[in-house]
C-alpha cells in the first residue's frame, strides 16, 4: 500500500511538471523542458516539442494512476511490478518526444 501512495504521488508530480509545458506556459529556457540544442534559436519548435512532452508526461501519469488504483488488488499488488507500471508508460513518454523532436 506504501508503494501504491508514493507512485501516486510521483504520478502527481510528473502531472504538475506536464501541465504548464503543455498549456505553453513555459518560454523557451535551458532548466525546465525538453532540453534540445537544436531548437536553441527556434522558440517555435522549443514550443512544439515541449507542448507534445507535456502531454505525454499527462497522459503517462494518468494512464499509471488508473492502473495503480485499479489493479491494486490483482497483479499490482507486487511493488516492483508496481514501479515498472510507473517507468515504463514514463519511458514510453520520453521515447515518444525524443522521436517528435527528431521527426520535424
Amino acid at each position: 500500500m506504501f508503494m501504491t501512495i508514493v507512485l501516486l504521488l510521483a504520478c502527481a508530480i510528473v502531472a504538475t511538471i506536464g501541465i504548464p509545458l503543455m498549456l505553453k506556459l513555459v518560454p523557451p529556457n535551458p532548466y525546465y523542458g525538453y532540453p534540445a540544442r537544436s531548437m536553441a534559436s527556434k522558440p517555435d519548435r522549443w514550443l512544439a516539442v515541449n507542448q507534445f512532452a507535456g502531454r505525454a508526461l499527462v497522459a503517462a501519469a494518468i494512464v499509471t494512476a488508473l492502473a495503480l488504483m485499479l489493479y491494486n488488488g490483482t497483479w499490482l499488488r507486487s511493488g516492483w511490478a508496481q514501479l515498472f507500471s510507473f517507468l515504463i508508460p514514463l519511458g514510453a513518454a520520453i521515447g515518444a518526444t525524443i522521436w517528435f523532436e527528431r521527426r520535424g
